[in-house]
C-alpha cells in the first residue's frame, strides 16, 4: 500500500465496560466511546503509542487492531475469492470511465473482478448476494444473477458481458 498510513482501531476496558478510543489532538488527547457497531476511531502507529500510554495511565485494558483500508479484502476472505486473471487495469479492456482506472484512497484501484478457475458460480453468486445485502457499500455489483447495482441502486436483469465473473465497485472507503 504505497502512499498510504496504516491505520489501527483502539478498544479499552475498564470494570467489564467496553470503549473505543477516539483521538482528539496529542494536547487534549483523547476521548471514550460507547463500544458501538461501526464506531471506530482509525488512529497512527504514533497516537496508537500514545494511548498505549494514555490508556495505562487510567487503569485500562487496551486492544490494538490494524484496520485493513482495502474494503475489497473483507468479501474475498469471506468467500475465498480470487481475482480474475489477465490485466484488468489495462487500458481499452473496460469502458473509459470505469471504476478499474480510478486509484482507490486505500491504494489499487476501486474495482476487481473475480471469475478464475478456483471460484464457482455458486461462489460468485453468494458473493454478489452478500454485497447486495450491503448494496449502500457498493457503487457497481455485476455478474452471474439476475439483477445487478449500477451507482448504488439495484436494477432487474442480467448486466451484459458479465455472466462468468463478479465485478464489484467501490467509490468511497469503509467508514
Amino acid at each position: 500500500m504505497a502512499g498510504t498510513t496504516r491505520k489501527y482501531v483502539v478498544t479499552v476496558t475498564r470494570l467489564g465496560k467496553k470503549w473505543h478510543l477516539v483521538y482528539i489532538t496529542k494536547n487534549k488527547g483523547f476521548t471514550l466511546q460507547k463500544n458501538q457497531p461501526g464506531l471506530r476511531s482509525r488512529l497512527t502507529s504514533n497516537q496508537v503509542t500514545y494511548a498505549r500510554n494514555w490508556a495505562r495511565k487510567r487503569g485500562f485494558r487496551i486492544r490494538v487492531g490494524q484496520v485493513d483500508q482495502n474494503p475489497f479484502h473483507i468479501i474475498e476472505k469471506k468467500f475465498s475469492l480470487n481475482r480474475s486473471s489477465g490485466d484488468h487495469e489495462a487500458v481499452g479492456v473496460h469502458s473509459k470511465n470505469s471504476y478499474h482506472y480510478r486509484p482507490a484512497p486505500w491504494g489499487g484501484v476501486e474495482a476487481y473482478d473475480y471469475g478464475d478457475a478456483s471460484n464457482t458460480r455458486s461462489t460468485l453468486v453468494k458473493a454478489g448476494e452478500h454485497a447486495r445485502s450491503h448494496k449502500e457499500q457498493w457503487a457497481e455489483v455485476f455478474g452471474p444473477f439476475p439483477w445487478y447495482i449500477k451507482n448504488g441502486v439495484v436494477y432487474q436483469g442480467y448486466f451484459p458481458n458479465h455472466g462468468d465473473h463478479l465485478h464489484l465497485a467501490r467509490s468511497k472507503p469503509v467508514a
